[in-house]
């Protein structure tokens, strides 16, 4: 089945822009969907409408974020609907805060709210494919995997905010 799918001439250059892409993920809600760019070291943020008979998808709006901590981004993943993980191969895995408002611009540049892998005692080494799980009372598995040797690293974080 082939879903149409509209986008603007705006979003659409954004889309071109980003470049190779290792991860997308939909957030909680399945009204955002998170683009990491690889080689261009962003994070491109898609309002998504879905719906209709036939169904079809509309991308109303784009965020394009960059960031510091973005060094090869690799993997992304969603905390809530404001926040997102991203790891990053050439670096640390961050936490990033959306804001409540979009610039009119599009663009944005964010510091990370937290990071793990800058003190190599947490086993964080070229991180890639990254989850985040609500595992109950307020905590939050971060699941981390790294690249040779395969291994997984899960912090458990209390609630941001």
């Amino acid at each position: 089945m082939r879903i149409p799918v509209k986008a603007g001439a705006a979003i659409t250059a954004a889309i071109q822009r980003l470049g190779k892409t290792e991860d997308a993920q939909f957030s909680p809600s399945g009204r955002q969907l998170a683009l990491v760019g690889l080689l261009t070291h962003r994070l491109l943020i898609l309002d998504i409408e879905a719906g209709g008979d036939p169904l079809q998808v509309h991308v109303s709006g784009a965020l394009d974020v960059t960031s510091p901590s973005f060094k090869l981004p690799h993997g992304v993943s969603w905390i809530d609907e404001r926040t997102v993980v991203v790891a990053n191969r050439n670096g640390d895995v961050a936490i990033l805060e959306l804001p409540e408002r979009r610039p009119a611009s599009g663009r944005l540049e964010l510091a990370p709210v937290r990071t793990f892998g800058a003190d190599r005692r947490d086993l964080v080494h070229h991180p890639g494919s990254v989850s985040a799980n609500h595992i109950g009372l307020g905590l939050i598995e971060i699941g981390i995997m790294v690249f040779v040797p395969t291994r997984t690293f899960s912090p458990i974080l209390p609630p941001i905010g």
